[in-house]
C-alpha cells in the first residue's frame, strides 16, 4: 500500500503479481476485495468474484482494476504443454499441494486432509464383516485373534509429554494395491515413558504375524525405537519433517480414495482424528505441511498419524508395482 503512491500519477499503471497462499493472509483480503469493502458502509460494498471461472481471460473488479487468474492448465492450453507434464505433478505432489502451487487456490487452513466424505466408506460393521478376525482371543493368554495372517503396526509416541501415544494394528492386503487394509485394535498410552510404551508394543506384537512395525522417531520415539529394535530388526524409523509427513498424507489420501481401507463404525475417535488433519504453510511460507490442532479426545490426530505411519510400507505404486521382502517409503529430505 506505501508503494502504491508511487504511482499516484495518471500516466502510470499498477501492477500487481501474486502466487496463492492461505485464506488468512493478507494477500487474500486484498484480491478477495476484503480488503476494499473494509471501512466502507454496507450499501457501498461490492461482491469480488474471484473464480476461476469468472478470472481465466482476466475481469474488471468493482473497485476499478482489472484481474487474471492463470493455472497450469491454461498455461498449457497456450503453449506450455510442451514443457511440462502435468500428471506427473499430480503425483509428485498433494492434492493440495498441487491446487495451491498449479491452480491458483489458496489453503484453506480449516479444510480437512480427509474430508467427512472420503472416510464413510470405510467405516463397517467389523463384527460381522471380518469373520477371520476373533477379537474375543485378544484378551485370552497365547491366542492369535488374527491367526497367522501377517499384520503391520504403526506407532506414534508420546510427544514429550504433550500428547497421547498411539498403537494401531493393521490387517495387510492378501494383494498389495487391489485389497484392503483393516484397522484390527487401536490404542491410546498415557503417563508411559520410553520404556513402558515398547513394553507395550511388544505386548501388543505378540499375539500377531508381525512382519512390520514402524515408529515416529519425534520426541520418545527415538528411544522407543532403539529398545523395540532389540526384538525386532527390521522395525522402520520414521523421522517427521515436511517431506515426510506429505508423502505419508499422500497415502493415505490414496488408500481412503480408493476404498481400500476398513475401520469398525463405532470408532469415532479415527474419523475425527483423520478430520482433523489439515494443510497449512510451512513457517518459510514456501511449501505445505501437515497439522492437526489439539483436542481432548483425539489429541494431536495420534490415532492417524499411527495408521498413516503403518500403511506407508506399501510402496506407493502398489498397484502397479511388486512388493517384495516388504516394500515402503523412504522419506527422505
Amino acid at each position: 500500500r506505501v508503494a502504491s503512491a508511487m504511482a499516484t500519477q495518471k500516466i502510470y499503471k499498477r501492477t500487481y503479481f501474486s502466487t496463492p497462499s492461505t485464506k488468512t493472509h493478507e494477500s487474500h483480503a486484498f484480491w478477495s476485495g476484503e480488503e476494499w469493502n473494509k471501512g466502507r458502509a454496507k450499501g457501498d460494498q461490492r461482491e469480488f468474484d474471484i473464480s476461476h471461472r469468472h478470472l481465466r481471460d482476466g475481469a474488471n473488479r468493482p473497485d476499478g482494476t482489472w484481474q487474471q487468474s492463470v493455472t497450469i492448465h491454461d498455461a498449457v492450453a497456450r503453449g506450455l504443454g510442451k514443457l511440462v507434464d502435468v500428471e506427473e505433478l499430480r503425483t509428485e505432489y498433494s492434492e493440495e499441494e498441487f491446487r495451491n502451487l498449479f491452480e491458483c487456490e489458496d489453503v484453506d487452513d480449516s479444510e480437512s486432509s480427509f474430508p467427512w466424505a472420503r472416510l464413510a466408506p470405510a467405516r463397517v460393521d467389523s463384527f460381522m464383516r471380518w469373520r477371520d478376525f476373533k477379537p474375543a482371543l485378544i484378551d485370552v493368554p497365547g491366542g492369535r485373534p488374527f491367526g497367522e495372517k501377517p499384520v503391520w503396526v504403526g506407532y506414534d509416541p508420546n510427544k514429550q509429554g504433550r500428547d497421547d501415544a498411539a498403537l494401531a494394528v493393521l490387517a495387510v492386503p492378501d494383494e498389495p494395491g487391489k485389497g484392503k487394509f483393516r484397522v484390527l485394535e487401536k490404542f491410546r498410552l498415557n503417563g508411559l515413558d520410553y520404556q513402558g510404551q515398547a513394553d507395550f508394543i511388544e505386548q501388543v506384537a505378540a499375539r500377531y504375524n508381525v512382519t512390520d512395525i514402524s515408529i515416529d522417531t519425534t520426541g520418545h520415539g527415538g528411544a522407543v525405537w532403539e529398545l523395540v529394535r532389540k526384538w525386532f530388526p527390521q522395525v522402520r524409523k520414521i523421522e517427521y519433517s515436511v517431506s515426510s509427513k506429505t508423502a505419508l498424507v499422500l497415502k493415505g489420501q490414496n488408500i481412503f480414495r480408493a476404498q481400500r481401507i476398513e475401520f469398525d463404525a463405532g470408532w469415532t475417535d479415527v474419523l475425527q482424528a483423520f478430520m482433523a488433519i489439515r494443510p497449512a504453510l510451512t513457517g518459510s511460507q514456501k511449501g505445505v505441511t501437515y497439522i492437526a490442532h489439539r483436542n481432548g479426545k483425539i489429541g494431536h490426530a495420534d490415532i492417524a498419524w499411527a495408521i498413516l505411519n503403518a500403511l506407508s510400507n506399501e510402496p506407493m505404486d502398489a498397484g502397479t508395482a511388486h512388493q517384495g521382502g516388504g516394500g515402503r517409503v523412504v522419506f527422505s529430505d
